[in-house]
């Protein structure tokens, strides 16, 4: 018995170790990832332009966008996807070299993959004598190439709408896509284009008219940037960034038939004017059905907005709950995209500083509450190097926890002007412990413990207990009934875990060992 005992603890602290040497600071690079933590993607005679990033089931990270050729007049256009491998190196089995796309204008600003691997784009495109750019959905095989089998040639244009910029896939395998559009004539009015479409591209005829919904927001000049999110529910939930004489925050909801929500803000509508002009790219639904918004935000004047995030109610209203009034707002800057992590933490990520200065693209986290997350990064925000000017404009949680970003770099002001594309990866758990555990009269015991622990605290109660493993895996989760709590853990396998104790207000996190 007495050899077993010792045989015990040569393998916890064996593991202890390993876990110790992979372990880092939530927030920092992940010098696995290209032994930097990021890849710049270098395009010769062309801007690299990166919109949308998704990491796969296997751990492969997509990158999708457009490539301008500069050397051509007028500069042409092109679709552009990369896959890195794990490590950051390119996928060499994917379209050539790491680096699929297409030889005619066009350019994706939102991806998702199929359950079978298959890859679909939003974007717009522009074929033959086309005059105009044309809302479009692309749809590539795992090696990169385009999918005969979807539409004509891999894409389907809807030649009404203008260009997509969201695209999801719905559990019959269906696919729906969200796009913008202009009127012809003076003055030009915008409209939104929501278009459901089969498995092979045909529109779905019982969804809206004949497979298409279109709707214009009245005096609305200008529709950019849309978010797409399909709820638990089936209904649609768009976000947008509207131009009514100045520019407000816009979110839209329809049924899962194409019909707008009347139970959703006026009419199926939500319209957000928070400061003198403010506006949203992405947006994300908790599983408790509550709306989260990056934005930006003028306050005080139109040359510096302020990088924000809003937390809306299921119909529509502002939540007051969430940092006191619905939405916080932070330092100079812009947030784009937005990912919630499994324990429930906020990701968002964009840039710091003002339109008139190169930019520094960053990623912040929130906890439930709204407040920044004290255990990442500098006061909740992790940022690129200073000598490096970028932005990121779009962000994927990676199955194994990690935070993948992507975005531009190498900015200058006069010319506004960037060449490279830019792809991060940052750690998101490692210990973070919280050195002020006895302060706060955390009690955990036994430590190290076999089958279970004992937790107490003062205010425990409604509180949120996460046990992770060192990758950032949630083990398990409890919410305490009381001040003083029983846990059970013998599930786990021998070595060192994170208890996460997350009262709204405050995060804490305590290093635990499995015998």
């Amino acid at each position: 018995m007495k050899t077993k005992n010792i045989s015990q603890w040569i393998t916890v602290c064996i593991v202890i170790m390993l876990n110790m040497a992979s372990m880092a600071q939530p927030g920092t690079l992940d010098p696995t990832f290209n032994t930097t933590g990021y890849v710049v993607k270098n395009a010769g005679d062309t801007l690299n332009v990166p919109w949308a990033v998704r990491a796969t089931p296997g751990g492969k990270i997509l990158v999708a966008g457009s490539l301008y050729d500069t050397s051509q007049h007028p500069k042409v256009q092109n679709l552009m996807v990369l896959r890195y491998n794990t490590d950051g190196s390119p996928d060499l089995s994917f379209g050539v070299r790491g680096m699929a796309g297409s030889n005619f204008n066009s350019y994706a600003q939102d991806l998702t993959l199929q359950p079978d691997g298959k890859i679909l784009l939003a974007g717009a495109s522009r074929t033959g004598a086309q005059a105009k750019d044309n809302l479009t959905v692309f749809r590539m095989n795992t090696d990169g190439s385009f999918d005969n089998s979807f539409g004509l040639g891999g894409m389907v244009q809807d030649t009404l709408g203008n260009f997509s910029t969201a695209v999801a896939v719905l559990a019959d395998g269906s696919i729906l896509v969200a796009g913008a559009g202009y009127t012809t004539g003076s003055p030009k009015y915008a409209f939104y284009r929501l278009v459901k479409y089969s498995t092979n591209g045909t529109p779905d005829m019982n969804f809206g008219n004949s497979g298409f919904v279109t709707m214009q927001i009245p005096n609305c000049t200008g529709a950019y940037i849309l978010g797409m999110v399909v709820q638990t529910d089936g209904k649609i939930l768009l976000g947008d960034e509207i131009k009514l004489g100045r520019y407000c925050m816009a979110m839209t909801r329809f049924n899962a038939n194409g019909s707008l929500d009347a139970g959703f803000g006026v009419n199926g509508i939500v319209i957000d004017s928070a400061g003198l002009r403010n506006g949203c790219y992405k947006l994300a639904v908790q599983s408790d059905g509550k709306i989260l918004v990056p934005a930006y935000v003028y306050t005080t004047d139109l040359l510096h907005p302020h990088y924000s995030l809003f937390r809306y109610n299921s119909n529509g209203s502002r939540d007051s709950t969430f940092h006191g009034n619905g939405c916080y707002i932070g330092e100079e800057g812009a947030a784009y995209d937005i990912a919630i992590q499994k324990d429930g933490k906020i990701l968002s990520c964009g840039n710091y500083k003002n339109d008139s200065t190169a930019k520094r693209g960053v990623v912040a986290r929130y906890l439930p509450s709204g407040n920044p997350d004290p255990l990442f990064g500098i006061n909740g925000v992790a940022a690129i190097a200073a000598e490096m000017p970028s932005g990121f404009t779009s962000i994927s949680v990676c199955p194994d926890g990690k935070v993948i970003t992507t975005g531009y770099c190498h900015e200058t002001v006069t010319p506004r002007f960037w060449r490279t594309s830019i792809t991060v990866r940052l750690n998101s758990f490692g210990l973070g412990l919280d050195k002020r555990a006895d302060e706060v009269s955390v009690k955990i015991s036994p430590n190290p413990f076999r089958e279970k622990i004992i937790v107490a605290a003062a205010n425990l109660k409604g509180s949120e207990i996460t046990v992770s493993s060192m990758d950032g895996r949630v083990m398990a989760g409890f919410k305490p009934g009381s001040d003083r709590e029983t846990i059970h853990l013998g599930f786990l396998s021998p070595g060192m875990y994170i208890l996460r104790l997350n009262t709204g207000s405050s995060s804490r996190a305590i290093r635990i060992i499995k015998l």
